[in-house]
């Protein structure tokens, strides 16, 4: 791990996590829905949603609304937790392990995304997927090391 790195670390995690919920006001799925045209024929017309849009839409089922709140919400708590981290900077390795388990359940809600939700995705959720995957791995490679 190079020191720039991790110089850089406490300035691009939060703001990965900014970015991440940010994403939710932006078009990142889709849903397709049957239409008639003026002649009657049927029609698939591709209709885009927001994240916000898409932790309360019916078109995702259930389990995808579930899934969509997982990663919206991990973003959530992984940014109180690097307030948290700042407000409190003696407390950091008491959070560490904190922020590797919510950042690790976040992983999983946004690889399911991914696996189940993955024909509704925009290319944008796909990059805000690969965008949390990549926080995941940085939070990964600067935990404290057991000896």
């Amino acid at each position: 791990m190079t020191q720039r790195f991790k110089r850089l670390f406490p300035v691009l995690y939060p703001l990965g996590h900014a970015l991440v919920l940010a994403s939710f006001f932006f078009h990142t799925f889709n849903y397709h829905m049957e239409v008639l045209d003026l002649v009657g024929n049927p029609m698939t017309v591709r209709v885009p949603v927001t994240g916000i849009e898409a932790l309360t839409s019916g078109h995702f089922f259930i389990f995808g609304n579930i899934l969509i709140w997982g990663v919206f919400l991990a973003s959530v708590v992984l940014l109180i937790l690097w307030v948290t981290d700042i407000v409190h900077p003696g407390r950091r390795n008491d959070t560490a392990p904190y922020h590797i388990m919510v950042s690790t359940i976040q992983i999983g809600f946004a690889i399911l995304v991914a696996t189940l939700l993955g024909t509704f995705l925009e290319l944008l959720g796909m990059a805000v997927i690969g965008l949390v995957v990549g926080l995941a791995m940085m939070r990964h490679a600067l935990s404290p090391k057991e000896t």
